[in-house]
């Protein structure tokens, strides 16, 4: 099985924060969406240990250090220059390294450069293509419940461009990050029956120019790697309309449905530890990529899981006799 998007993220956010100011102590700054990417697949424990001393919150009242150096990991958006610029202006930090998880607009680059003390102060201006959010090692989401109306809605057709390209270039943040460089497939079909049928095409068109232009800057890309080009699929609902409204039995619904889930950017659930026992406490446990027996057994039917997880423990008790019962 190829990359896990987990695993490639948390990897490249550990470097970013271990190799900027380099040996020197540092505030990591976030925002709200680059908080929620970042919690996602890395701890706080892991970050804290790369000569980092806090991990703040842009949109949270601050007292700055101007001892410590800032790395700040930003989205692009303009409520998120606006915090950055006032916190450049008041001098909250020693020195400042601006990481956007996504390309940052004309406009909000000039606000930026338009301030003397963030041309005095910033001392690395780079952008790390990650718009997107890994749910499992082979699963990602864009966390955009608008998209669908805006492109199928015939209301929202004037948006319908300039959403494919930011599509596309989300898109294009996955595949740099993983290190690959696709063929593209695109669903296109005989007897189309709505003018949204083309738009697997043009998103096709928008992710080949993406990655091709990225790749046209950046002569690393795609790095060497031992494994066959990869195939990038691009499809759409209407290829199976009624997937949706089938009932799933696999062990990930069963999950869902009989247990009461916290969901949010983490799935958690909470379970009795030492029941009936003087000791006796609730806990609350996480759904993760590092439960291996969850990883290995979610998307298994439950029967086939069953019969594994039987087998499983037999031969537990086989390999491990002294836990077998007398």
């Amino acid at each position: 099985m190829g990359t896990s998007a987990i695993s490639a993220l948390r990897e490249l956010i550990l470097e970013i924060v271990k190799y900027t100011a380099q040996g020197e102590w540092k505030v990591f700054i976030l925002d709200d969406g680059s908080r929620g990417l970042v919690d996602a697949v890395v701890k706080e424990d892991d970050i804290l240990q790369e000569n980092v001393t806090n991990v703040e919150q842009i949109e949270k009242q601050r007292n700055g250090s101007k001892g410590l150096y800032a790395v700040y990991l930003l989205s692009p958006e303009p409520y998120v220059v606006d915090c950055l610029i006032s916190d450049i202006e008041r001098r909250k930090y020693r020195g400042t390294f601006l990481i956007w998880t996504s390309h940052l607009s004309s406009d909000l680059r000039q606000k930026i450069d338009g301030s003397p003390a963030a041309r005095e102060q910033i001392a690395q201006f780079r952008t790390l293509n990650i718009d997107f959010f890994p749910r499992e090692s082979h699963l990602i989401t864009f966390r955009d419940p608008w998209s669908f109306p805006m492109l199928f809605h015939p209301a929202c057709n004037p948006l319908v461009a300039r959403h494919m390209y930011e599509l596309s270039q989300k898109i294009v943040s996955i595949c740099v990050t993983l290190g690959e460089y696709p063929t593209i497939r695109f669903y296109r079909p005989p007897t189309p029956l709505h003018e949204a049928s083309v738009l697997c095409t043009h998103l096709a068109r928008f992710v080949q120019d993406g990655l091709d232009e990225y790749a046209k800057f950046h002569n690393d890309f795609p790095p060497p790697s031992p494994r066959p080009r990869g195939i990038l699929i691009i499809t759409d609902r209407t290829m199976d309309l009624f997937a949706p409204l089938v009932h799933e039995f696999t062990y990930q619904a069963m999950v869902h449905e009989t247990l009461p889930l916290v969901e949010g950017d983490k799935v958690f659930y909470k379970t009795i530890h030492n029941q009936g026992r003087p000791n006796q406490e609730e806990k609350e446990m996480e759904l993760s990529e590092m439960d291996r027996i969850w990883v290995e057994n979610r998307h298994l039917h439950m029967k086939d899981l069953l019969e594994k997880l039987v087998a499983d423990f037999n031969k537990f008790r086989a390999e491990n006799p002294q836990f077998a019962e007398e």
